[in-house]
């Protein structure tokens, strides 16, 4: 009986048009949290599937000897026009996991699982474009020309367009020599790449990790790519606290369309109080409603999420990642549904707790006369469970204790001052003189008989609007605080890889270019060994990429 009241309750609430903003608002919440959810979890995914595809191998071995493959920047040079390009001398059977694309003179995309021959190049689009240069012409790399064979469209080592310093040049490590670009000092990055069963691979790890000296280290794919890492969970933390834009403006939501869904209630357990249920089977009926209500919210919303996770992936997926797999039903992470539809019944709870007791119970003589059976308390100790909700997702979503902390004491000052304004605005009004009926007169009248209400509708609108602006103020924030933290005087164009030889006509170019206040430094590679003349480990850090920079 119980599950068929409370459906039929259900659908008259839905066509009386009570549920109706309450269901929109849950979707809303929902879809936001678990397009985020959805799209971290497929990101996080494919660095684990794609581990070995995003090193070239199983396991890099990084020492400042040469191995198989190293990686520098240096200046490319085509007839006048000259660029910085991230060179990476690889061997032929380079990449051990995954394949490289590349594309001829043709246009026609092309799969290899091979590097370029001796004496030629491959290089991006973007190094192309910059060089004026196509395939079949000639790059001047150091002192030798290579001619380019072919456009690099995607190497499987290379991450996303995030951490791409520079636009890529590949070439064979033979050729490396003639090139004289490896000198004492060069910043050259030496790897060994490795491939092969998983627990060969876990078995020569341990076997040379004991071996290894300063500057020599083993990594998975964890440890060699934590820009990777470092970006995903950046990107989880901004796209977490924007979903909480949505949940802010779907609490708002709730709290002003319970009002009269709730005072709807009332009367209904009323009728059925004088129809013979007891306190338990209203409590029920109430309870399978809100259930009904908050699971179809919260299957809807996760298909939002469905939706809008893939617009994400075409807009930052590239960022992260080359490609992202493509998405699959039969693939699709469990988490983010879960969490979708448990913050929905939570959320209906929540807003639901503070009333449980008053309607189970209801009096039956409601029917017959009109009395006030809510809770005495006022209506913002009423939402306090919403309020926890709300808290709860900040938390959750900022990943990060002082970000959520800053972000809760900022919405309770913004409630404490609105509260205080609407409350003066409101006195006010109570001095204004009586006597017309005009329309303007009876709107304040309403305001002044429901003082709480109105500062609720006040907090409500203020939140909402404060969600709303708070993203466009934080995107051009973030890029004014940036140029603002830089001095004056800072430059903003910069030679890198200067020769002995070339320091003297360097310094004759800027002479004759009036450039002035110029300084010219040697590039050395140092070691910390001691701080404050106490010797320096750099095994006290947990973080592997401080590690590796200490």
């Amino acid at each position: 009986m119980a599950w068929l009241l409370a459906w039929r309750q259900f659908k008259s609430h839905w066509h009386a048009g009570e549920l109706r903003v309450l269901m929109l608002a849950l979707v809303l919440a929902v879809g936001s949290v678990s397009a985020v959810g959805f799209f971290v979890e497929r990101v996080a995914s494919a660095l684990t599937q794609q581990g070995g595809q995003l090193l070239g191998g199983d396991l890099v071995v990084g020492a400042h000897q040469t191995v198989t493959t190293m990686e520098f920047p240096s200046m490319v040079l085509h007839g006048d026009l000259g660029q910085l390009a991230e060179i990476k001398a690889v061997e032929q059977s380079f990449p051990l996991r995954g394949n490289l694309t590349i594309s001829h003179a043709d246009g026609q995309l092309q799969v290899v699982n091979h590097s370029p021959q001796a004496g030629t190049v491959w290089i991006e689009s973007k190094l192309a474009t910059a060089l004026n240069v196509k395939v079949g012409g000639l790059l001047q790399v150091g002192e030798s020309q290579l001619k380019v064979a072919a456009i690099l469209s995607q190497e499987p080592s290379r991450g996303g367009d995030m951490f791409s310093f520079a636009p890529r040049l590949m070439m064979h490590l033979s050729d490396i020599q003639a090139t004289k670009l490896i000198q004492y000092g060069s910043r050259v990055k030496y790897q060994l790449l490795l491939a092969g069963k998983a627990h060969d691979i876990q078995r020569f790890a341990t076997w040379v990790k004991p071996q290894l000296t300063n500057g020599e280290r083993v990594e998975d794919v964890s440890q060699a790519r934590p820009e990777v890492k470092s970006a995903l969970e950046k990107s989880q933390q901004f796209l977490g606290l924007s979903a909480m834009v949505s949940v802010i403006l779907s609490v708002v939501a709730i709290c002003l369309a319970s009002i009269p869904y709730i005072a709807n209630c009332f009367n209904n357990f009323a009728l059925l109080r004088c129809l013979g249920a007891s306190k338990r089977l209203i409590m029920r009926v109430m309870l399978l409603e809100a259930l009904y209500l908050s699971v179809i919210a919260g299957v809807l919303g996760v298909v939002l999420g469905l939706i809008a996770q893939q617009l994400l992936a075409v807009m930052l997926g590239h960022l992260l990642l080359e490609q992202l797999p493509a998405f699959s039903l039969s693939s699709m992470p469990y988490k983010p549904i879960l969490t979708g539809i448990i913050l929905s019944v939570v959320t209906m709870l929540a807003m639901l707790w503070p009333y449980l007791k008053p309607l189970s119970n209801v009096p039956a003589m409601l029917v017959l006369r009109a009395e006030n059976v809510q809770p005495q308390s006022h209506m913002l100790f009423r939402l306090w469970p919403l309020f926890m909700v709300l808290i709860g997702m900040i938390f959750w979503q900022a990943h990060h204790i002082k970000l959520a902390i800053s972000v809760i004491v900022g919405l309770m000052v913004l409630v404490i001052l609105i509260a205080g304004l609407t409350w003066l605005v409101l006195q006010g009004l109570g001095r204004l003189p009586k006597g017309n009926t005009s329309s303007m007169q009876l709107g304040l009248a309403g305001l002044k008989r429901r003082p709480i209400l109105a500062i609720a509708q006040s907090i409500g609108l203020s939140l909402g609007l404060m969600a709303l602006i708070l993203l466009a103020f934080i995107r051009s924030d973030l890029m004014q605080n940036w140029q603002q933290s830089l001095p004056a005087d800072a430059p903003n164009r910069f030679l890198i890889n200067i020769q002995p030889e070339q320091i003297a006509s360097i310094k004759q170019f800027f002479s004759h270019a009036q450039i002035d206040n110029t300084s010219i430094y040697p590039m050395i590679r140092g070691r910390l060994v001691a701080v404050n003349n106490r010797p320096f480990n750099a095994d006290q850090f947990q973080d592997e990429r401080a590690r590796k920079l200490a």
